[in-house]
């Protein structure tokens, strides 16, 4: 199901909820495991990808994260996040500023973000995988603040077992500033 891209005020979003419009064929994967804090809210598998584009002047920023969630009963939460610095693939459909050109793949400095947010959000999710596959960031618009931002934005999906609309409305409360705090 694919809600958007909807518009509010200087943010889009878009959000694919049980699809993914692209998976990764990684360069690279970084992984991980943490103890979980938390139990899964959710008992079935389920992927989420959000697409963000936003004007901050004095410049429009862009990213895409998506990623899939398998809850298990008990364990550690297994985080893999792949790498790919390609850019022969584009990504010509986004909600991108239309002067910046958009890759499908996820630069290592994003999937670092991504992962160090993740590992560190207070947004907790129970055991299973955590397996972000999917992502596409712009030439010039994107940043790890951004990326970071998606990935609350899944971790709170996630964590509070959100569908549709109700990822869409996270994703346009999800606080840049308040990511950018968690990188430093």
């Amino acid at each position: 199901m694919i809600i958007g891209p909807l518009d509010r005020g200087i943010r889009k979003v878009r959000v694919w909820q049980n699809e993914m419009p692209y998976t990764i064929a990684p360069g690279e994967i970084l992984r991980t495991s943490i103890s979980p804090t938390g139990t899964p809210s959710i008992d079935y598998e389920i992927s989420v990808a959000v697409e963000m584009s936003l004007f901050a002047s004095p410049r429009l920023q862009y990213g895409l994260l998506g990623a899939n969630y398998k809850p298990e009963k008990s364990g550690d939460l297994l985080i893999s996040v792949f790498v790919s610095e390609s850019l022969e693939n584009p990504f010509t459909e986004s909600i991108a500023w239309k002067r910046d050109r958009v890759f499908w793949g996820l630069l290592k400095e994003y999937a670092l973000a991504v992962l160090k947010i993740v590992t560190s959000s207070p947004v907790a999710i129970g055991p299973g995988t955590l397996d972000f596959r999917c992502a596409a960031h712009a030439e010039i618009g994107s940043n790890q603040v951004l990326f970071a931002c998606l990935a609350q934005t899944l971790m709170s999906t996630f964590a509070d077992g959100l569908n549709g609309e109700e990822i869409a409305d996270v994703a346009f409360r999800q606080s840049i500033k308040e990511s950018g705090v968690l990188l430093a």
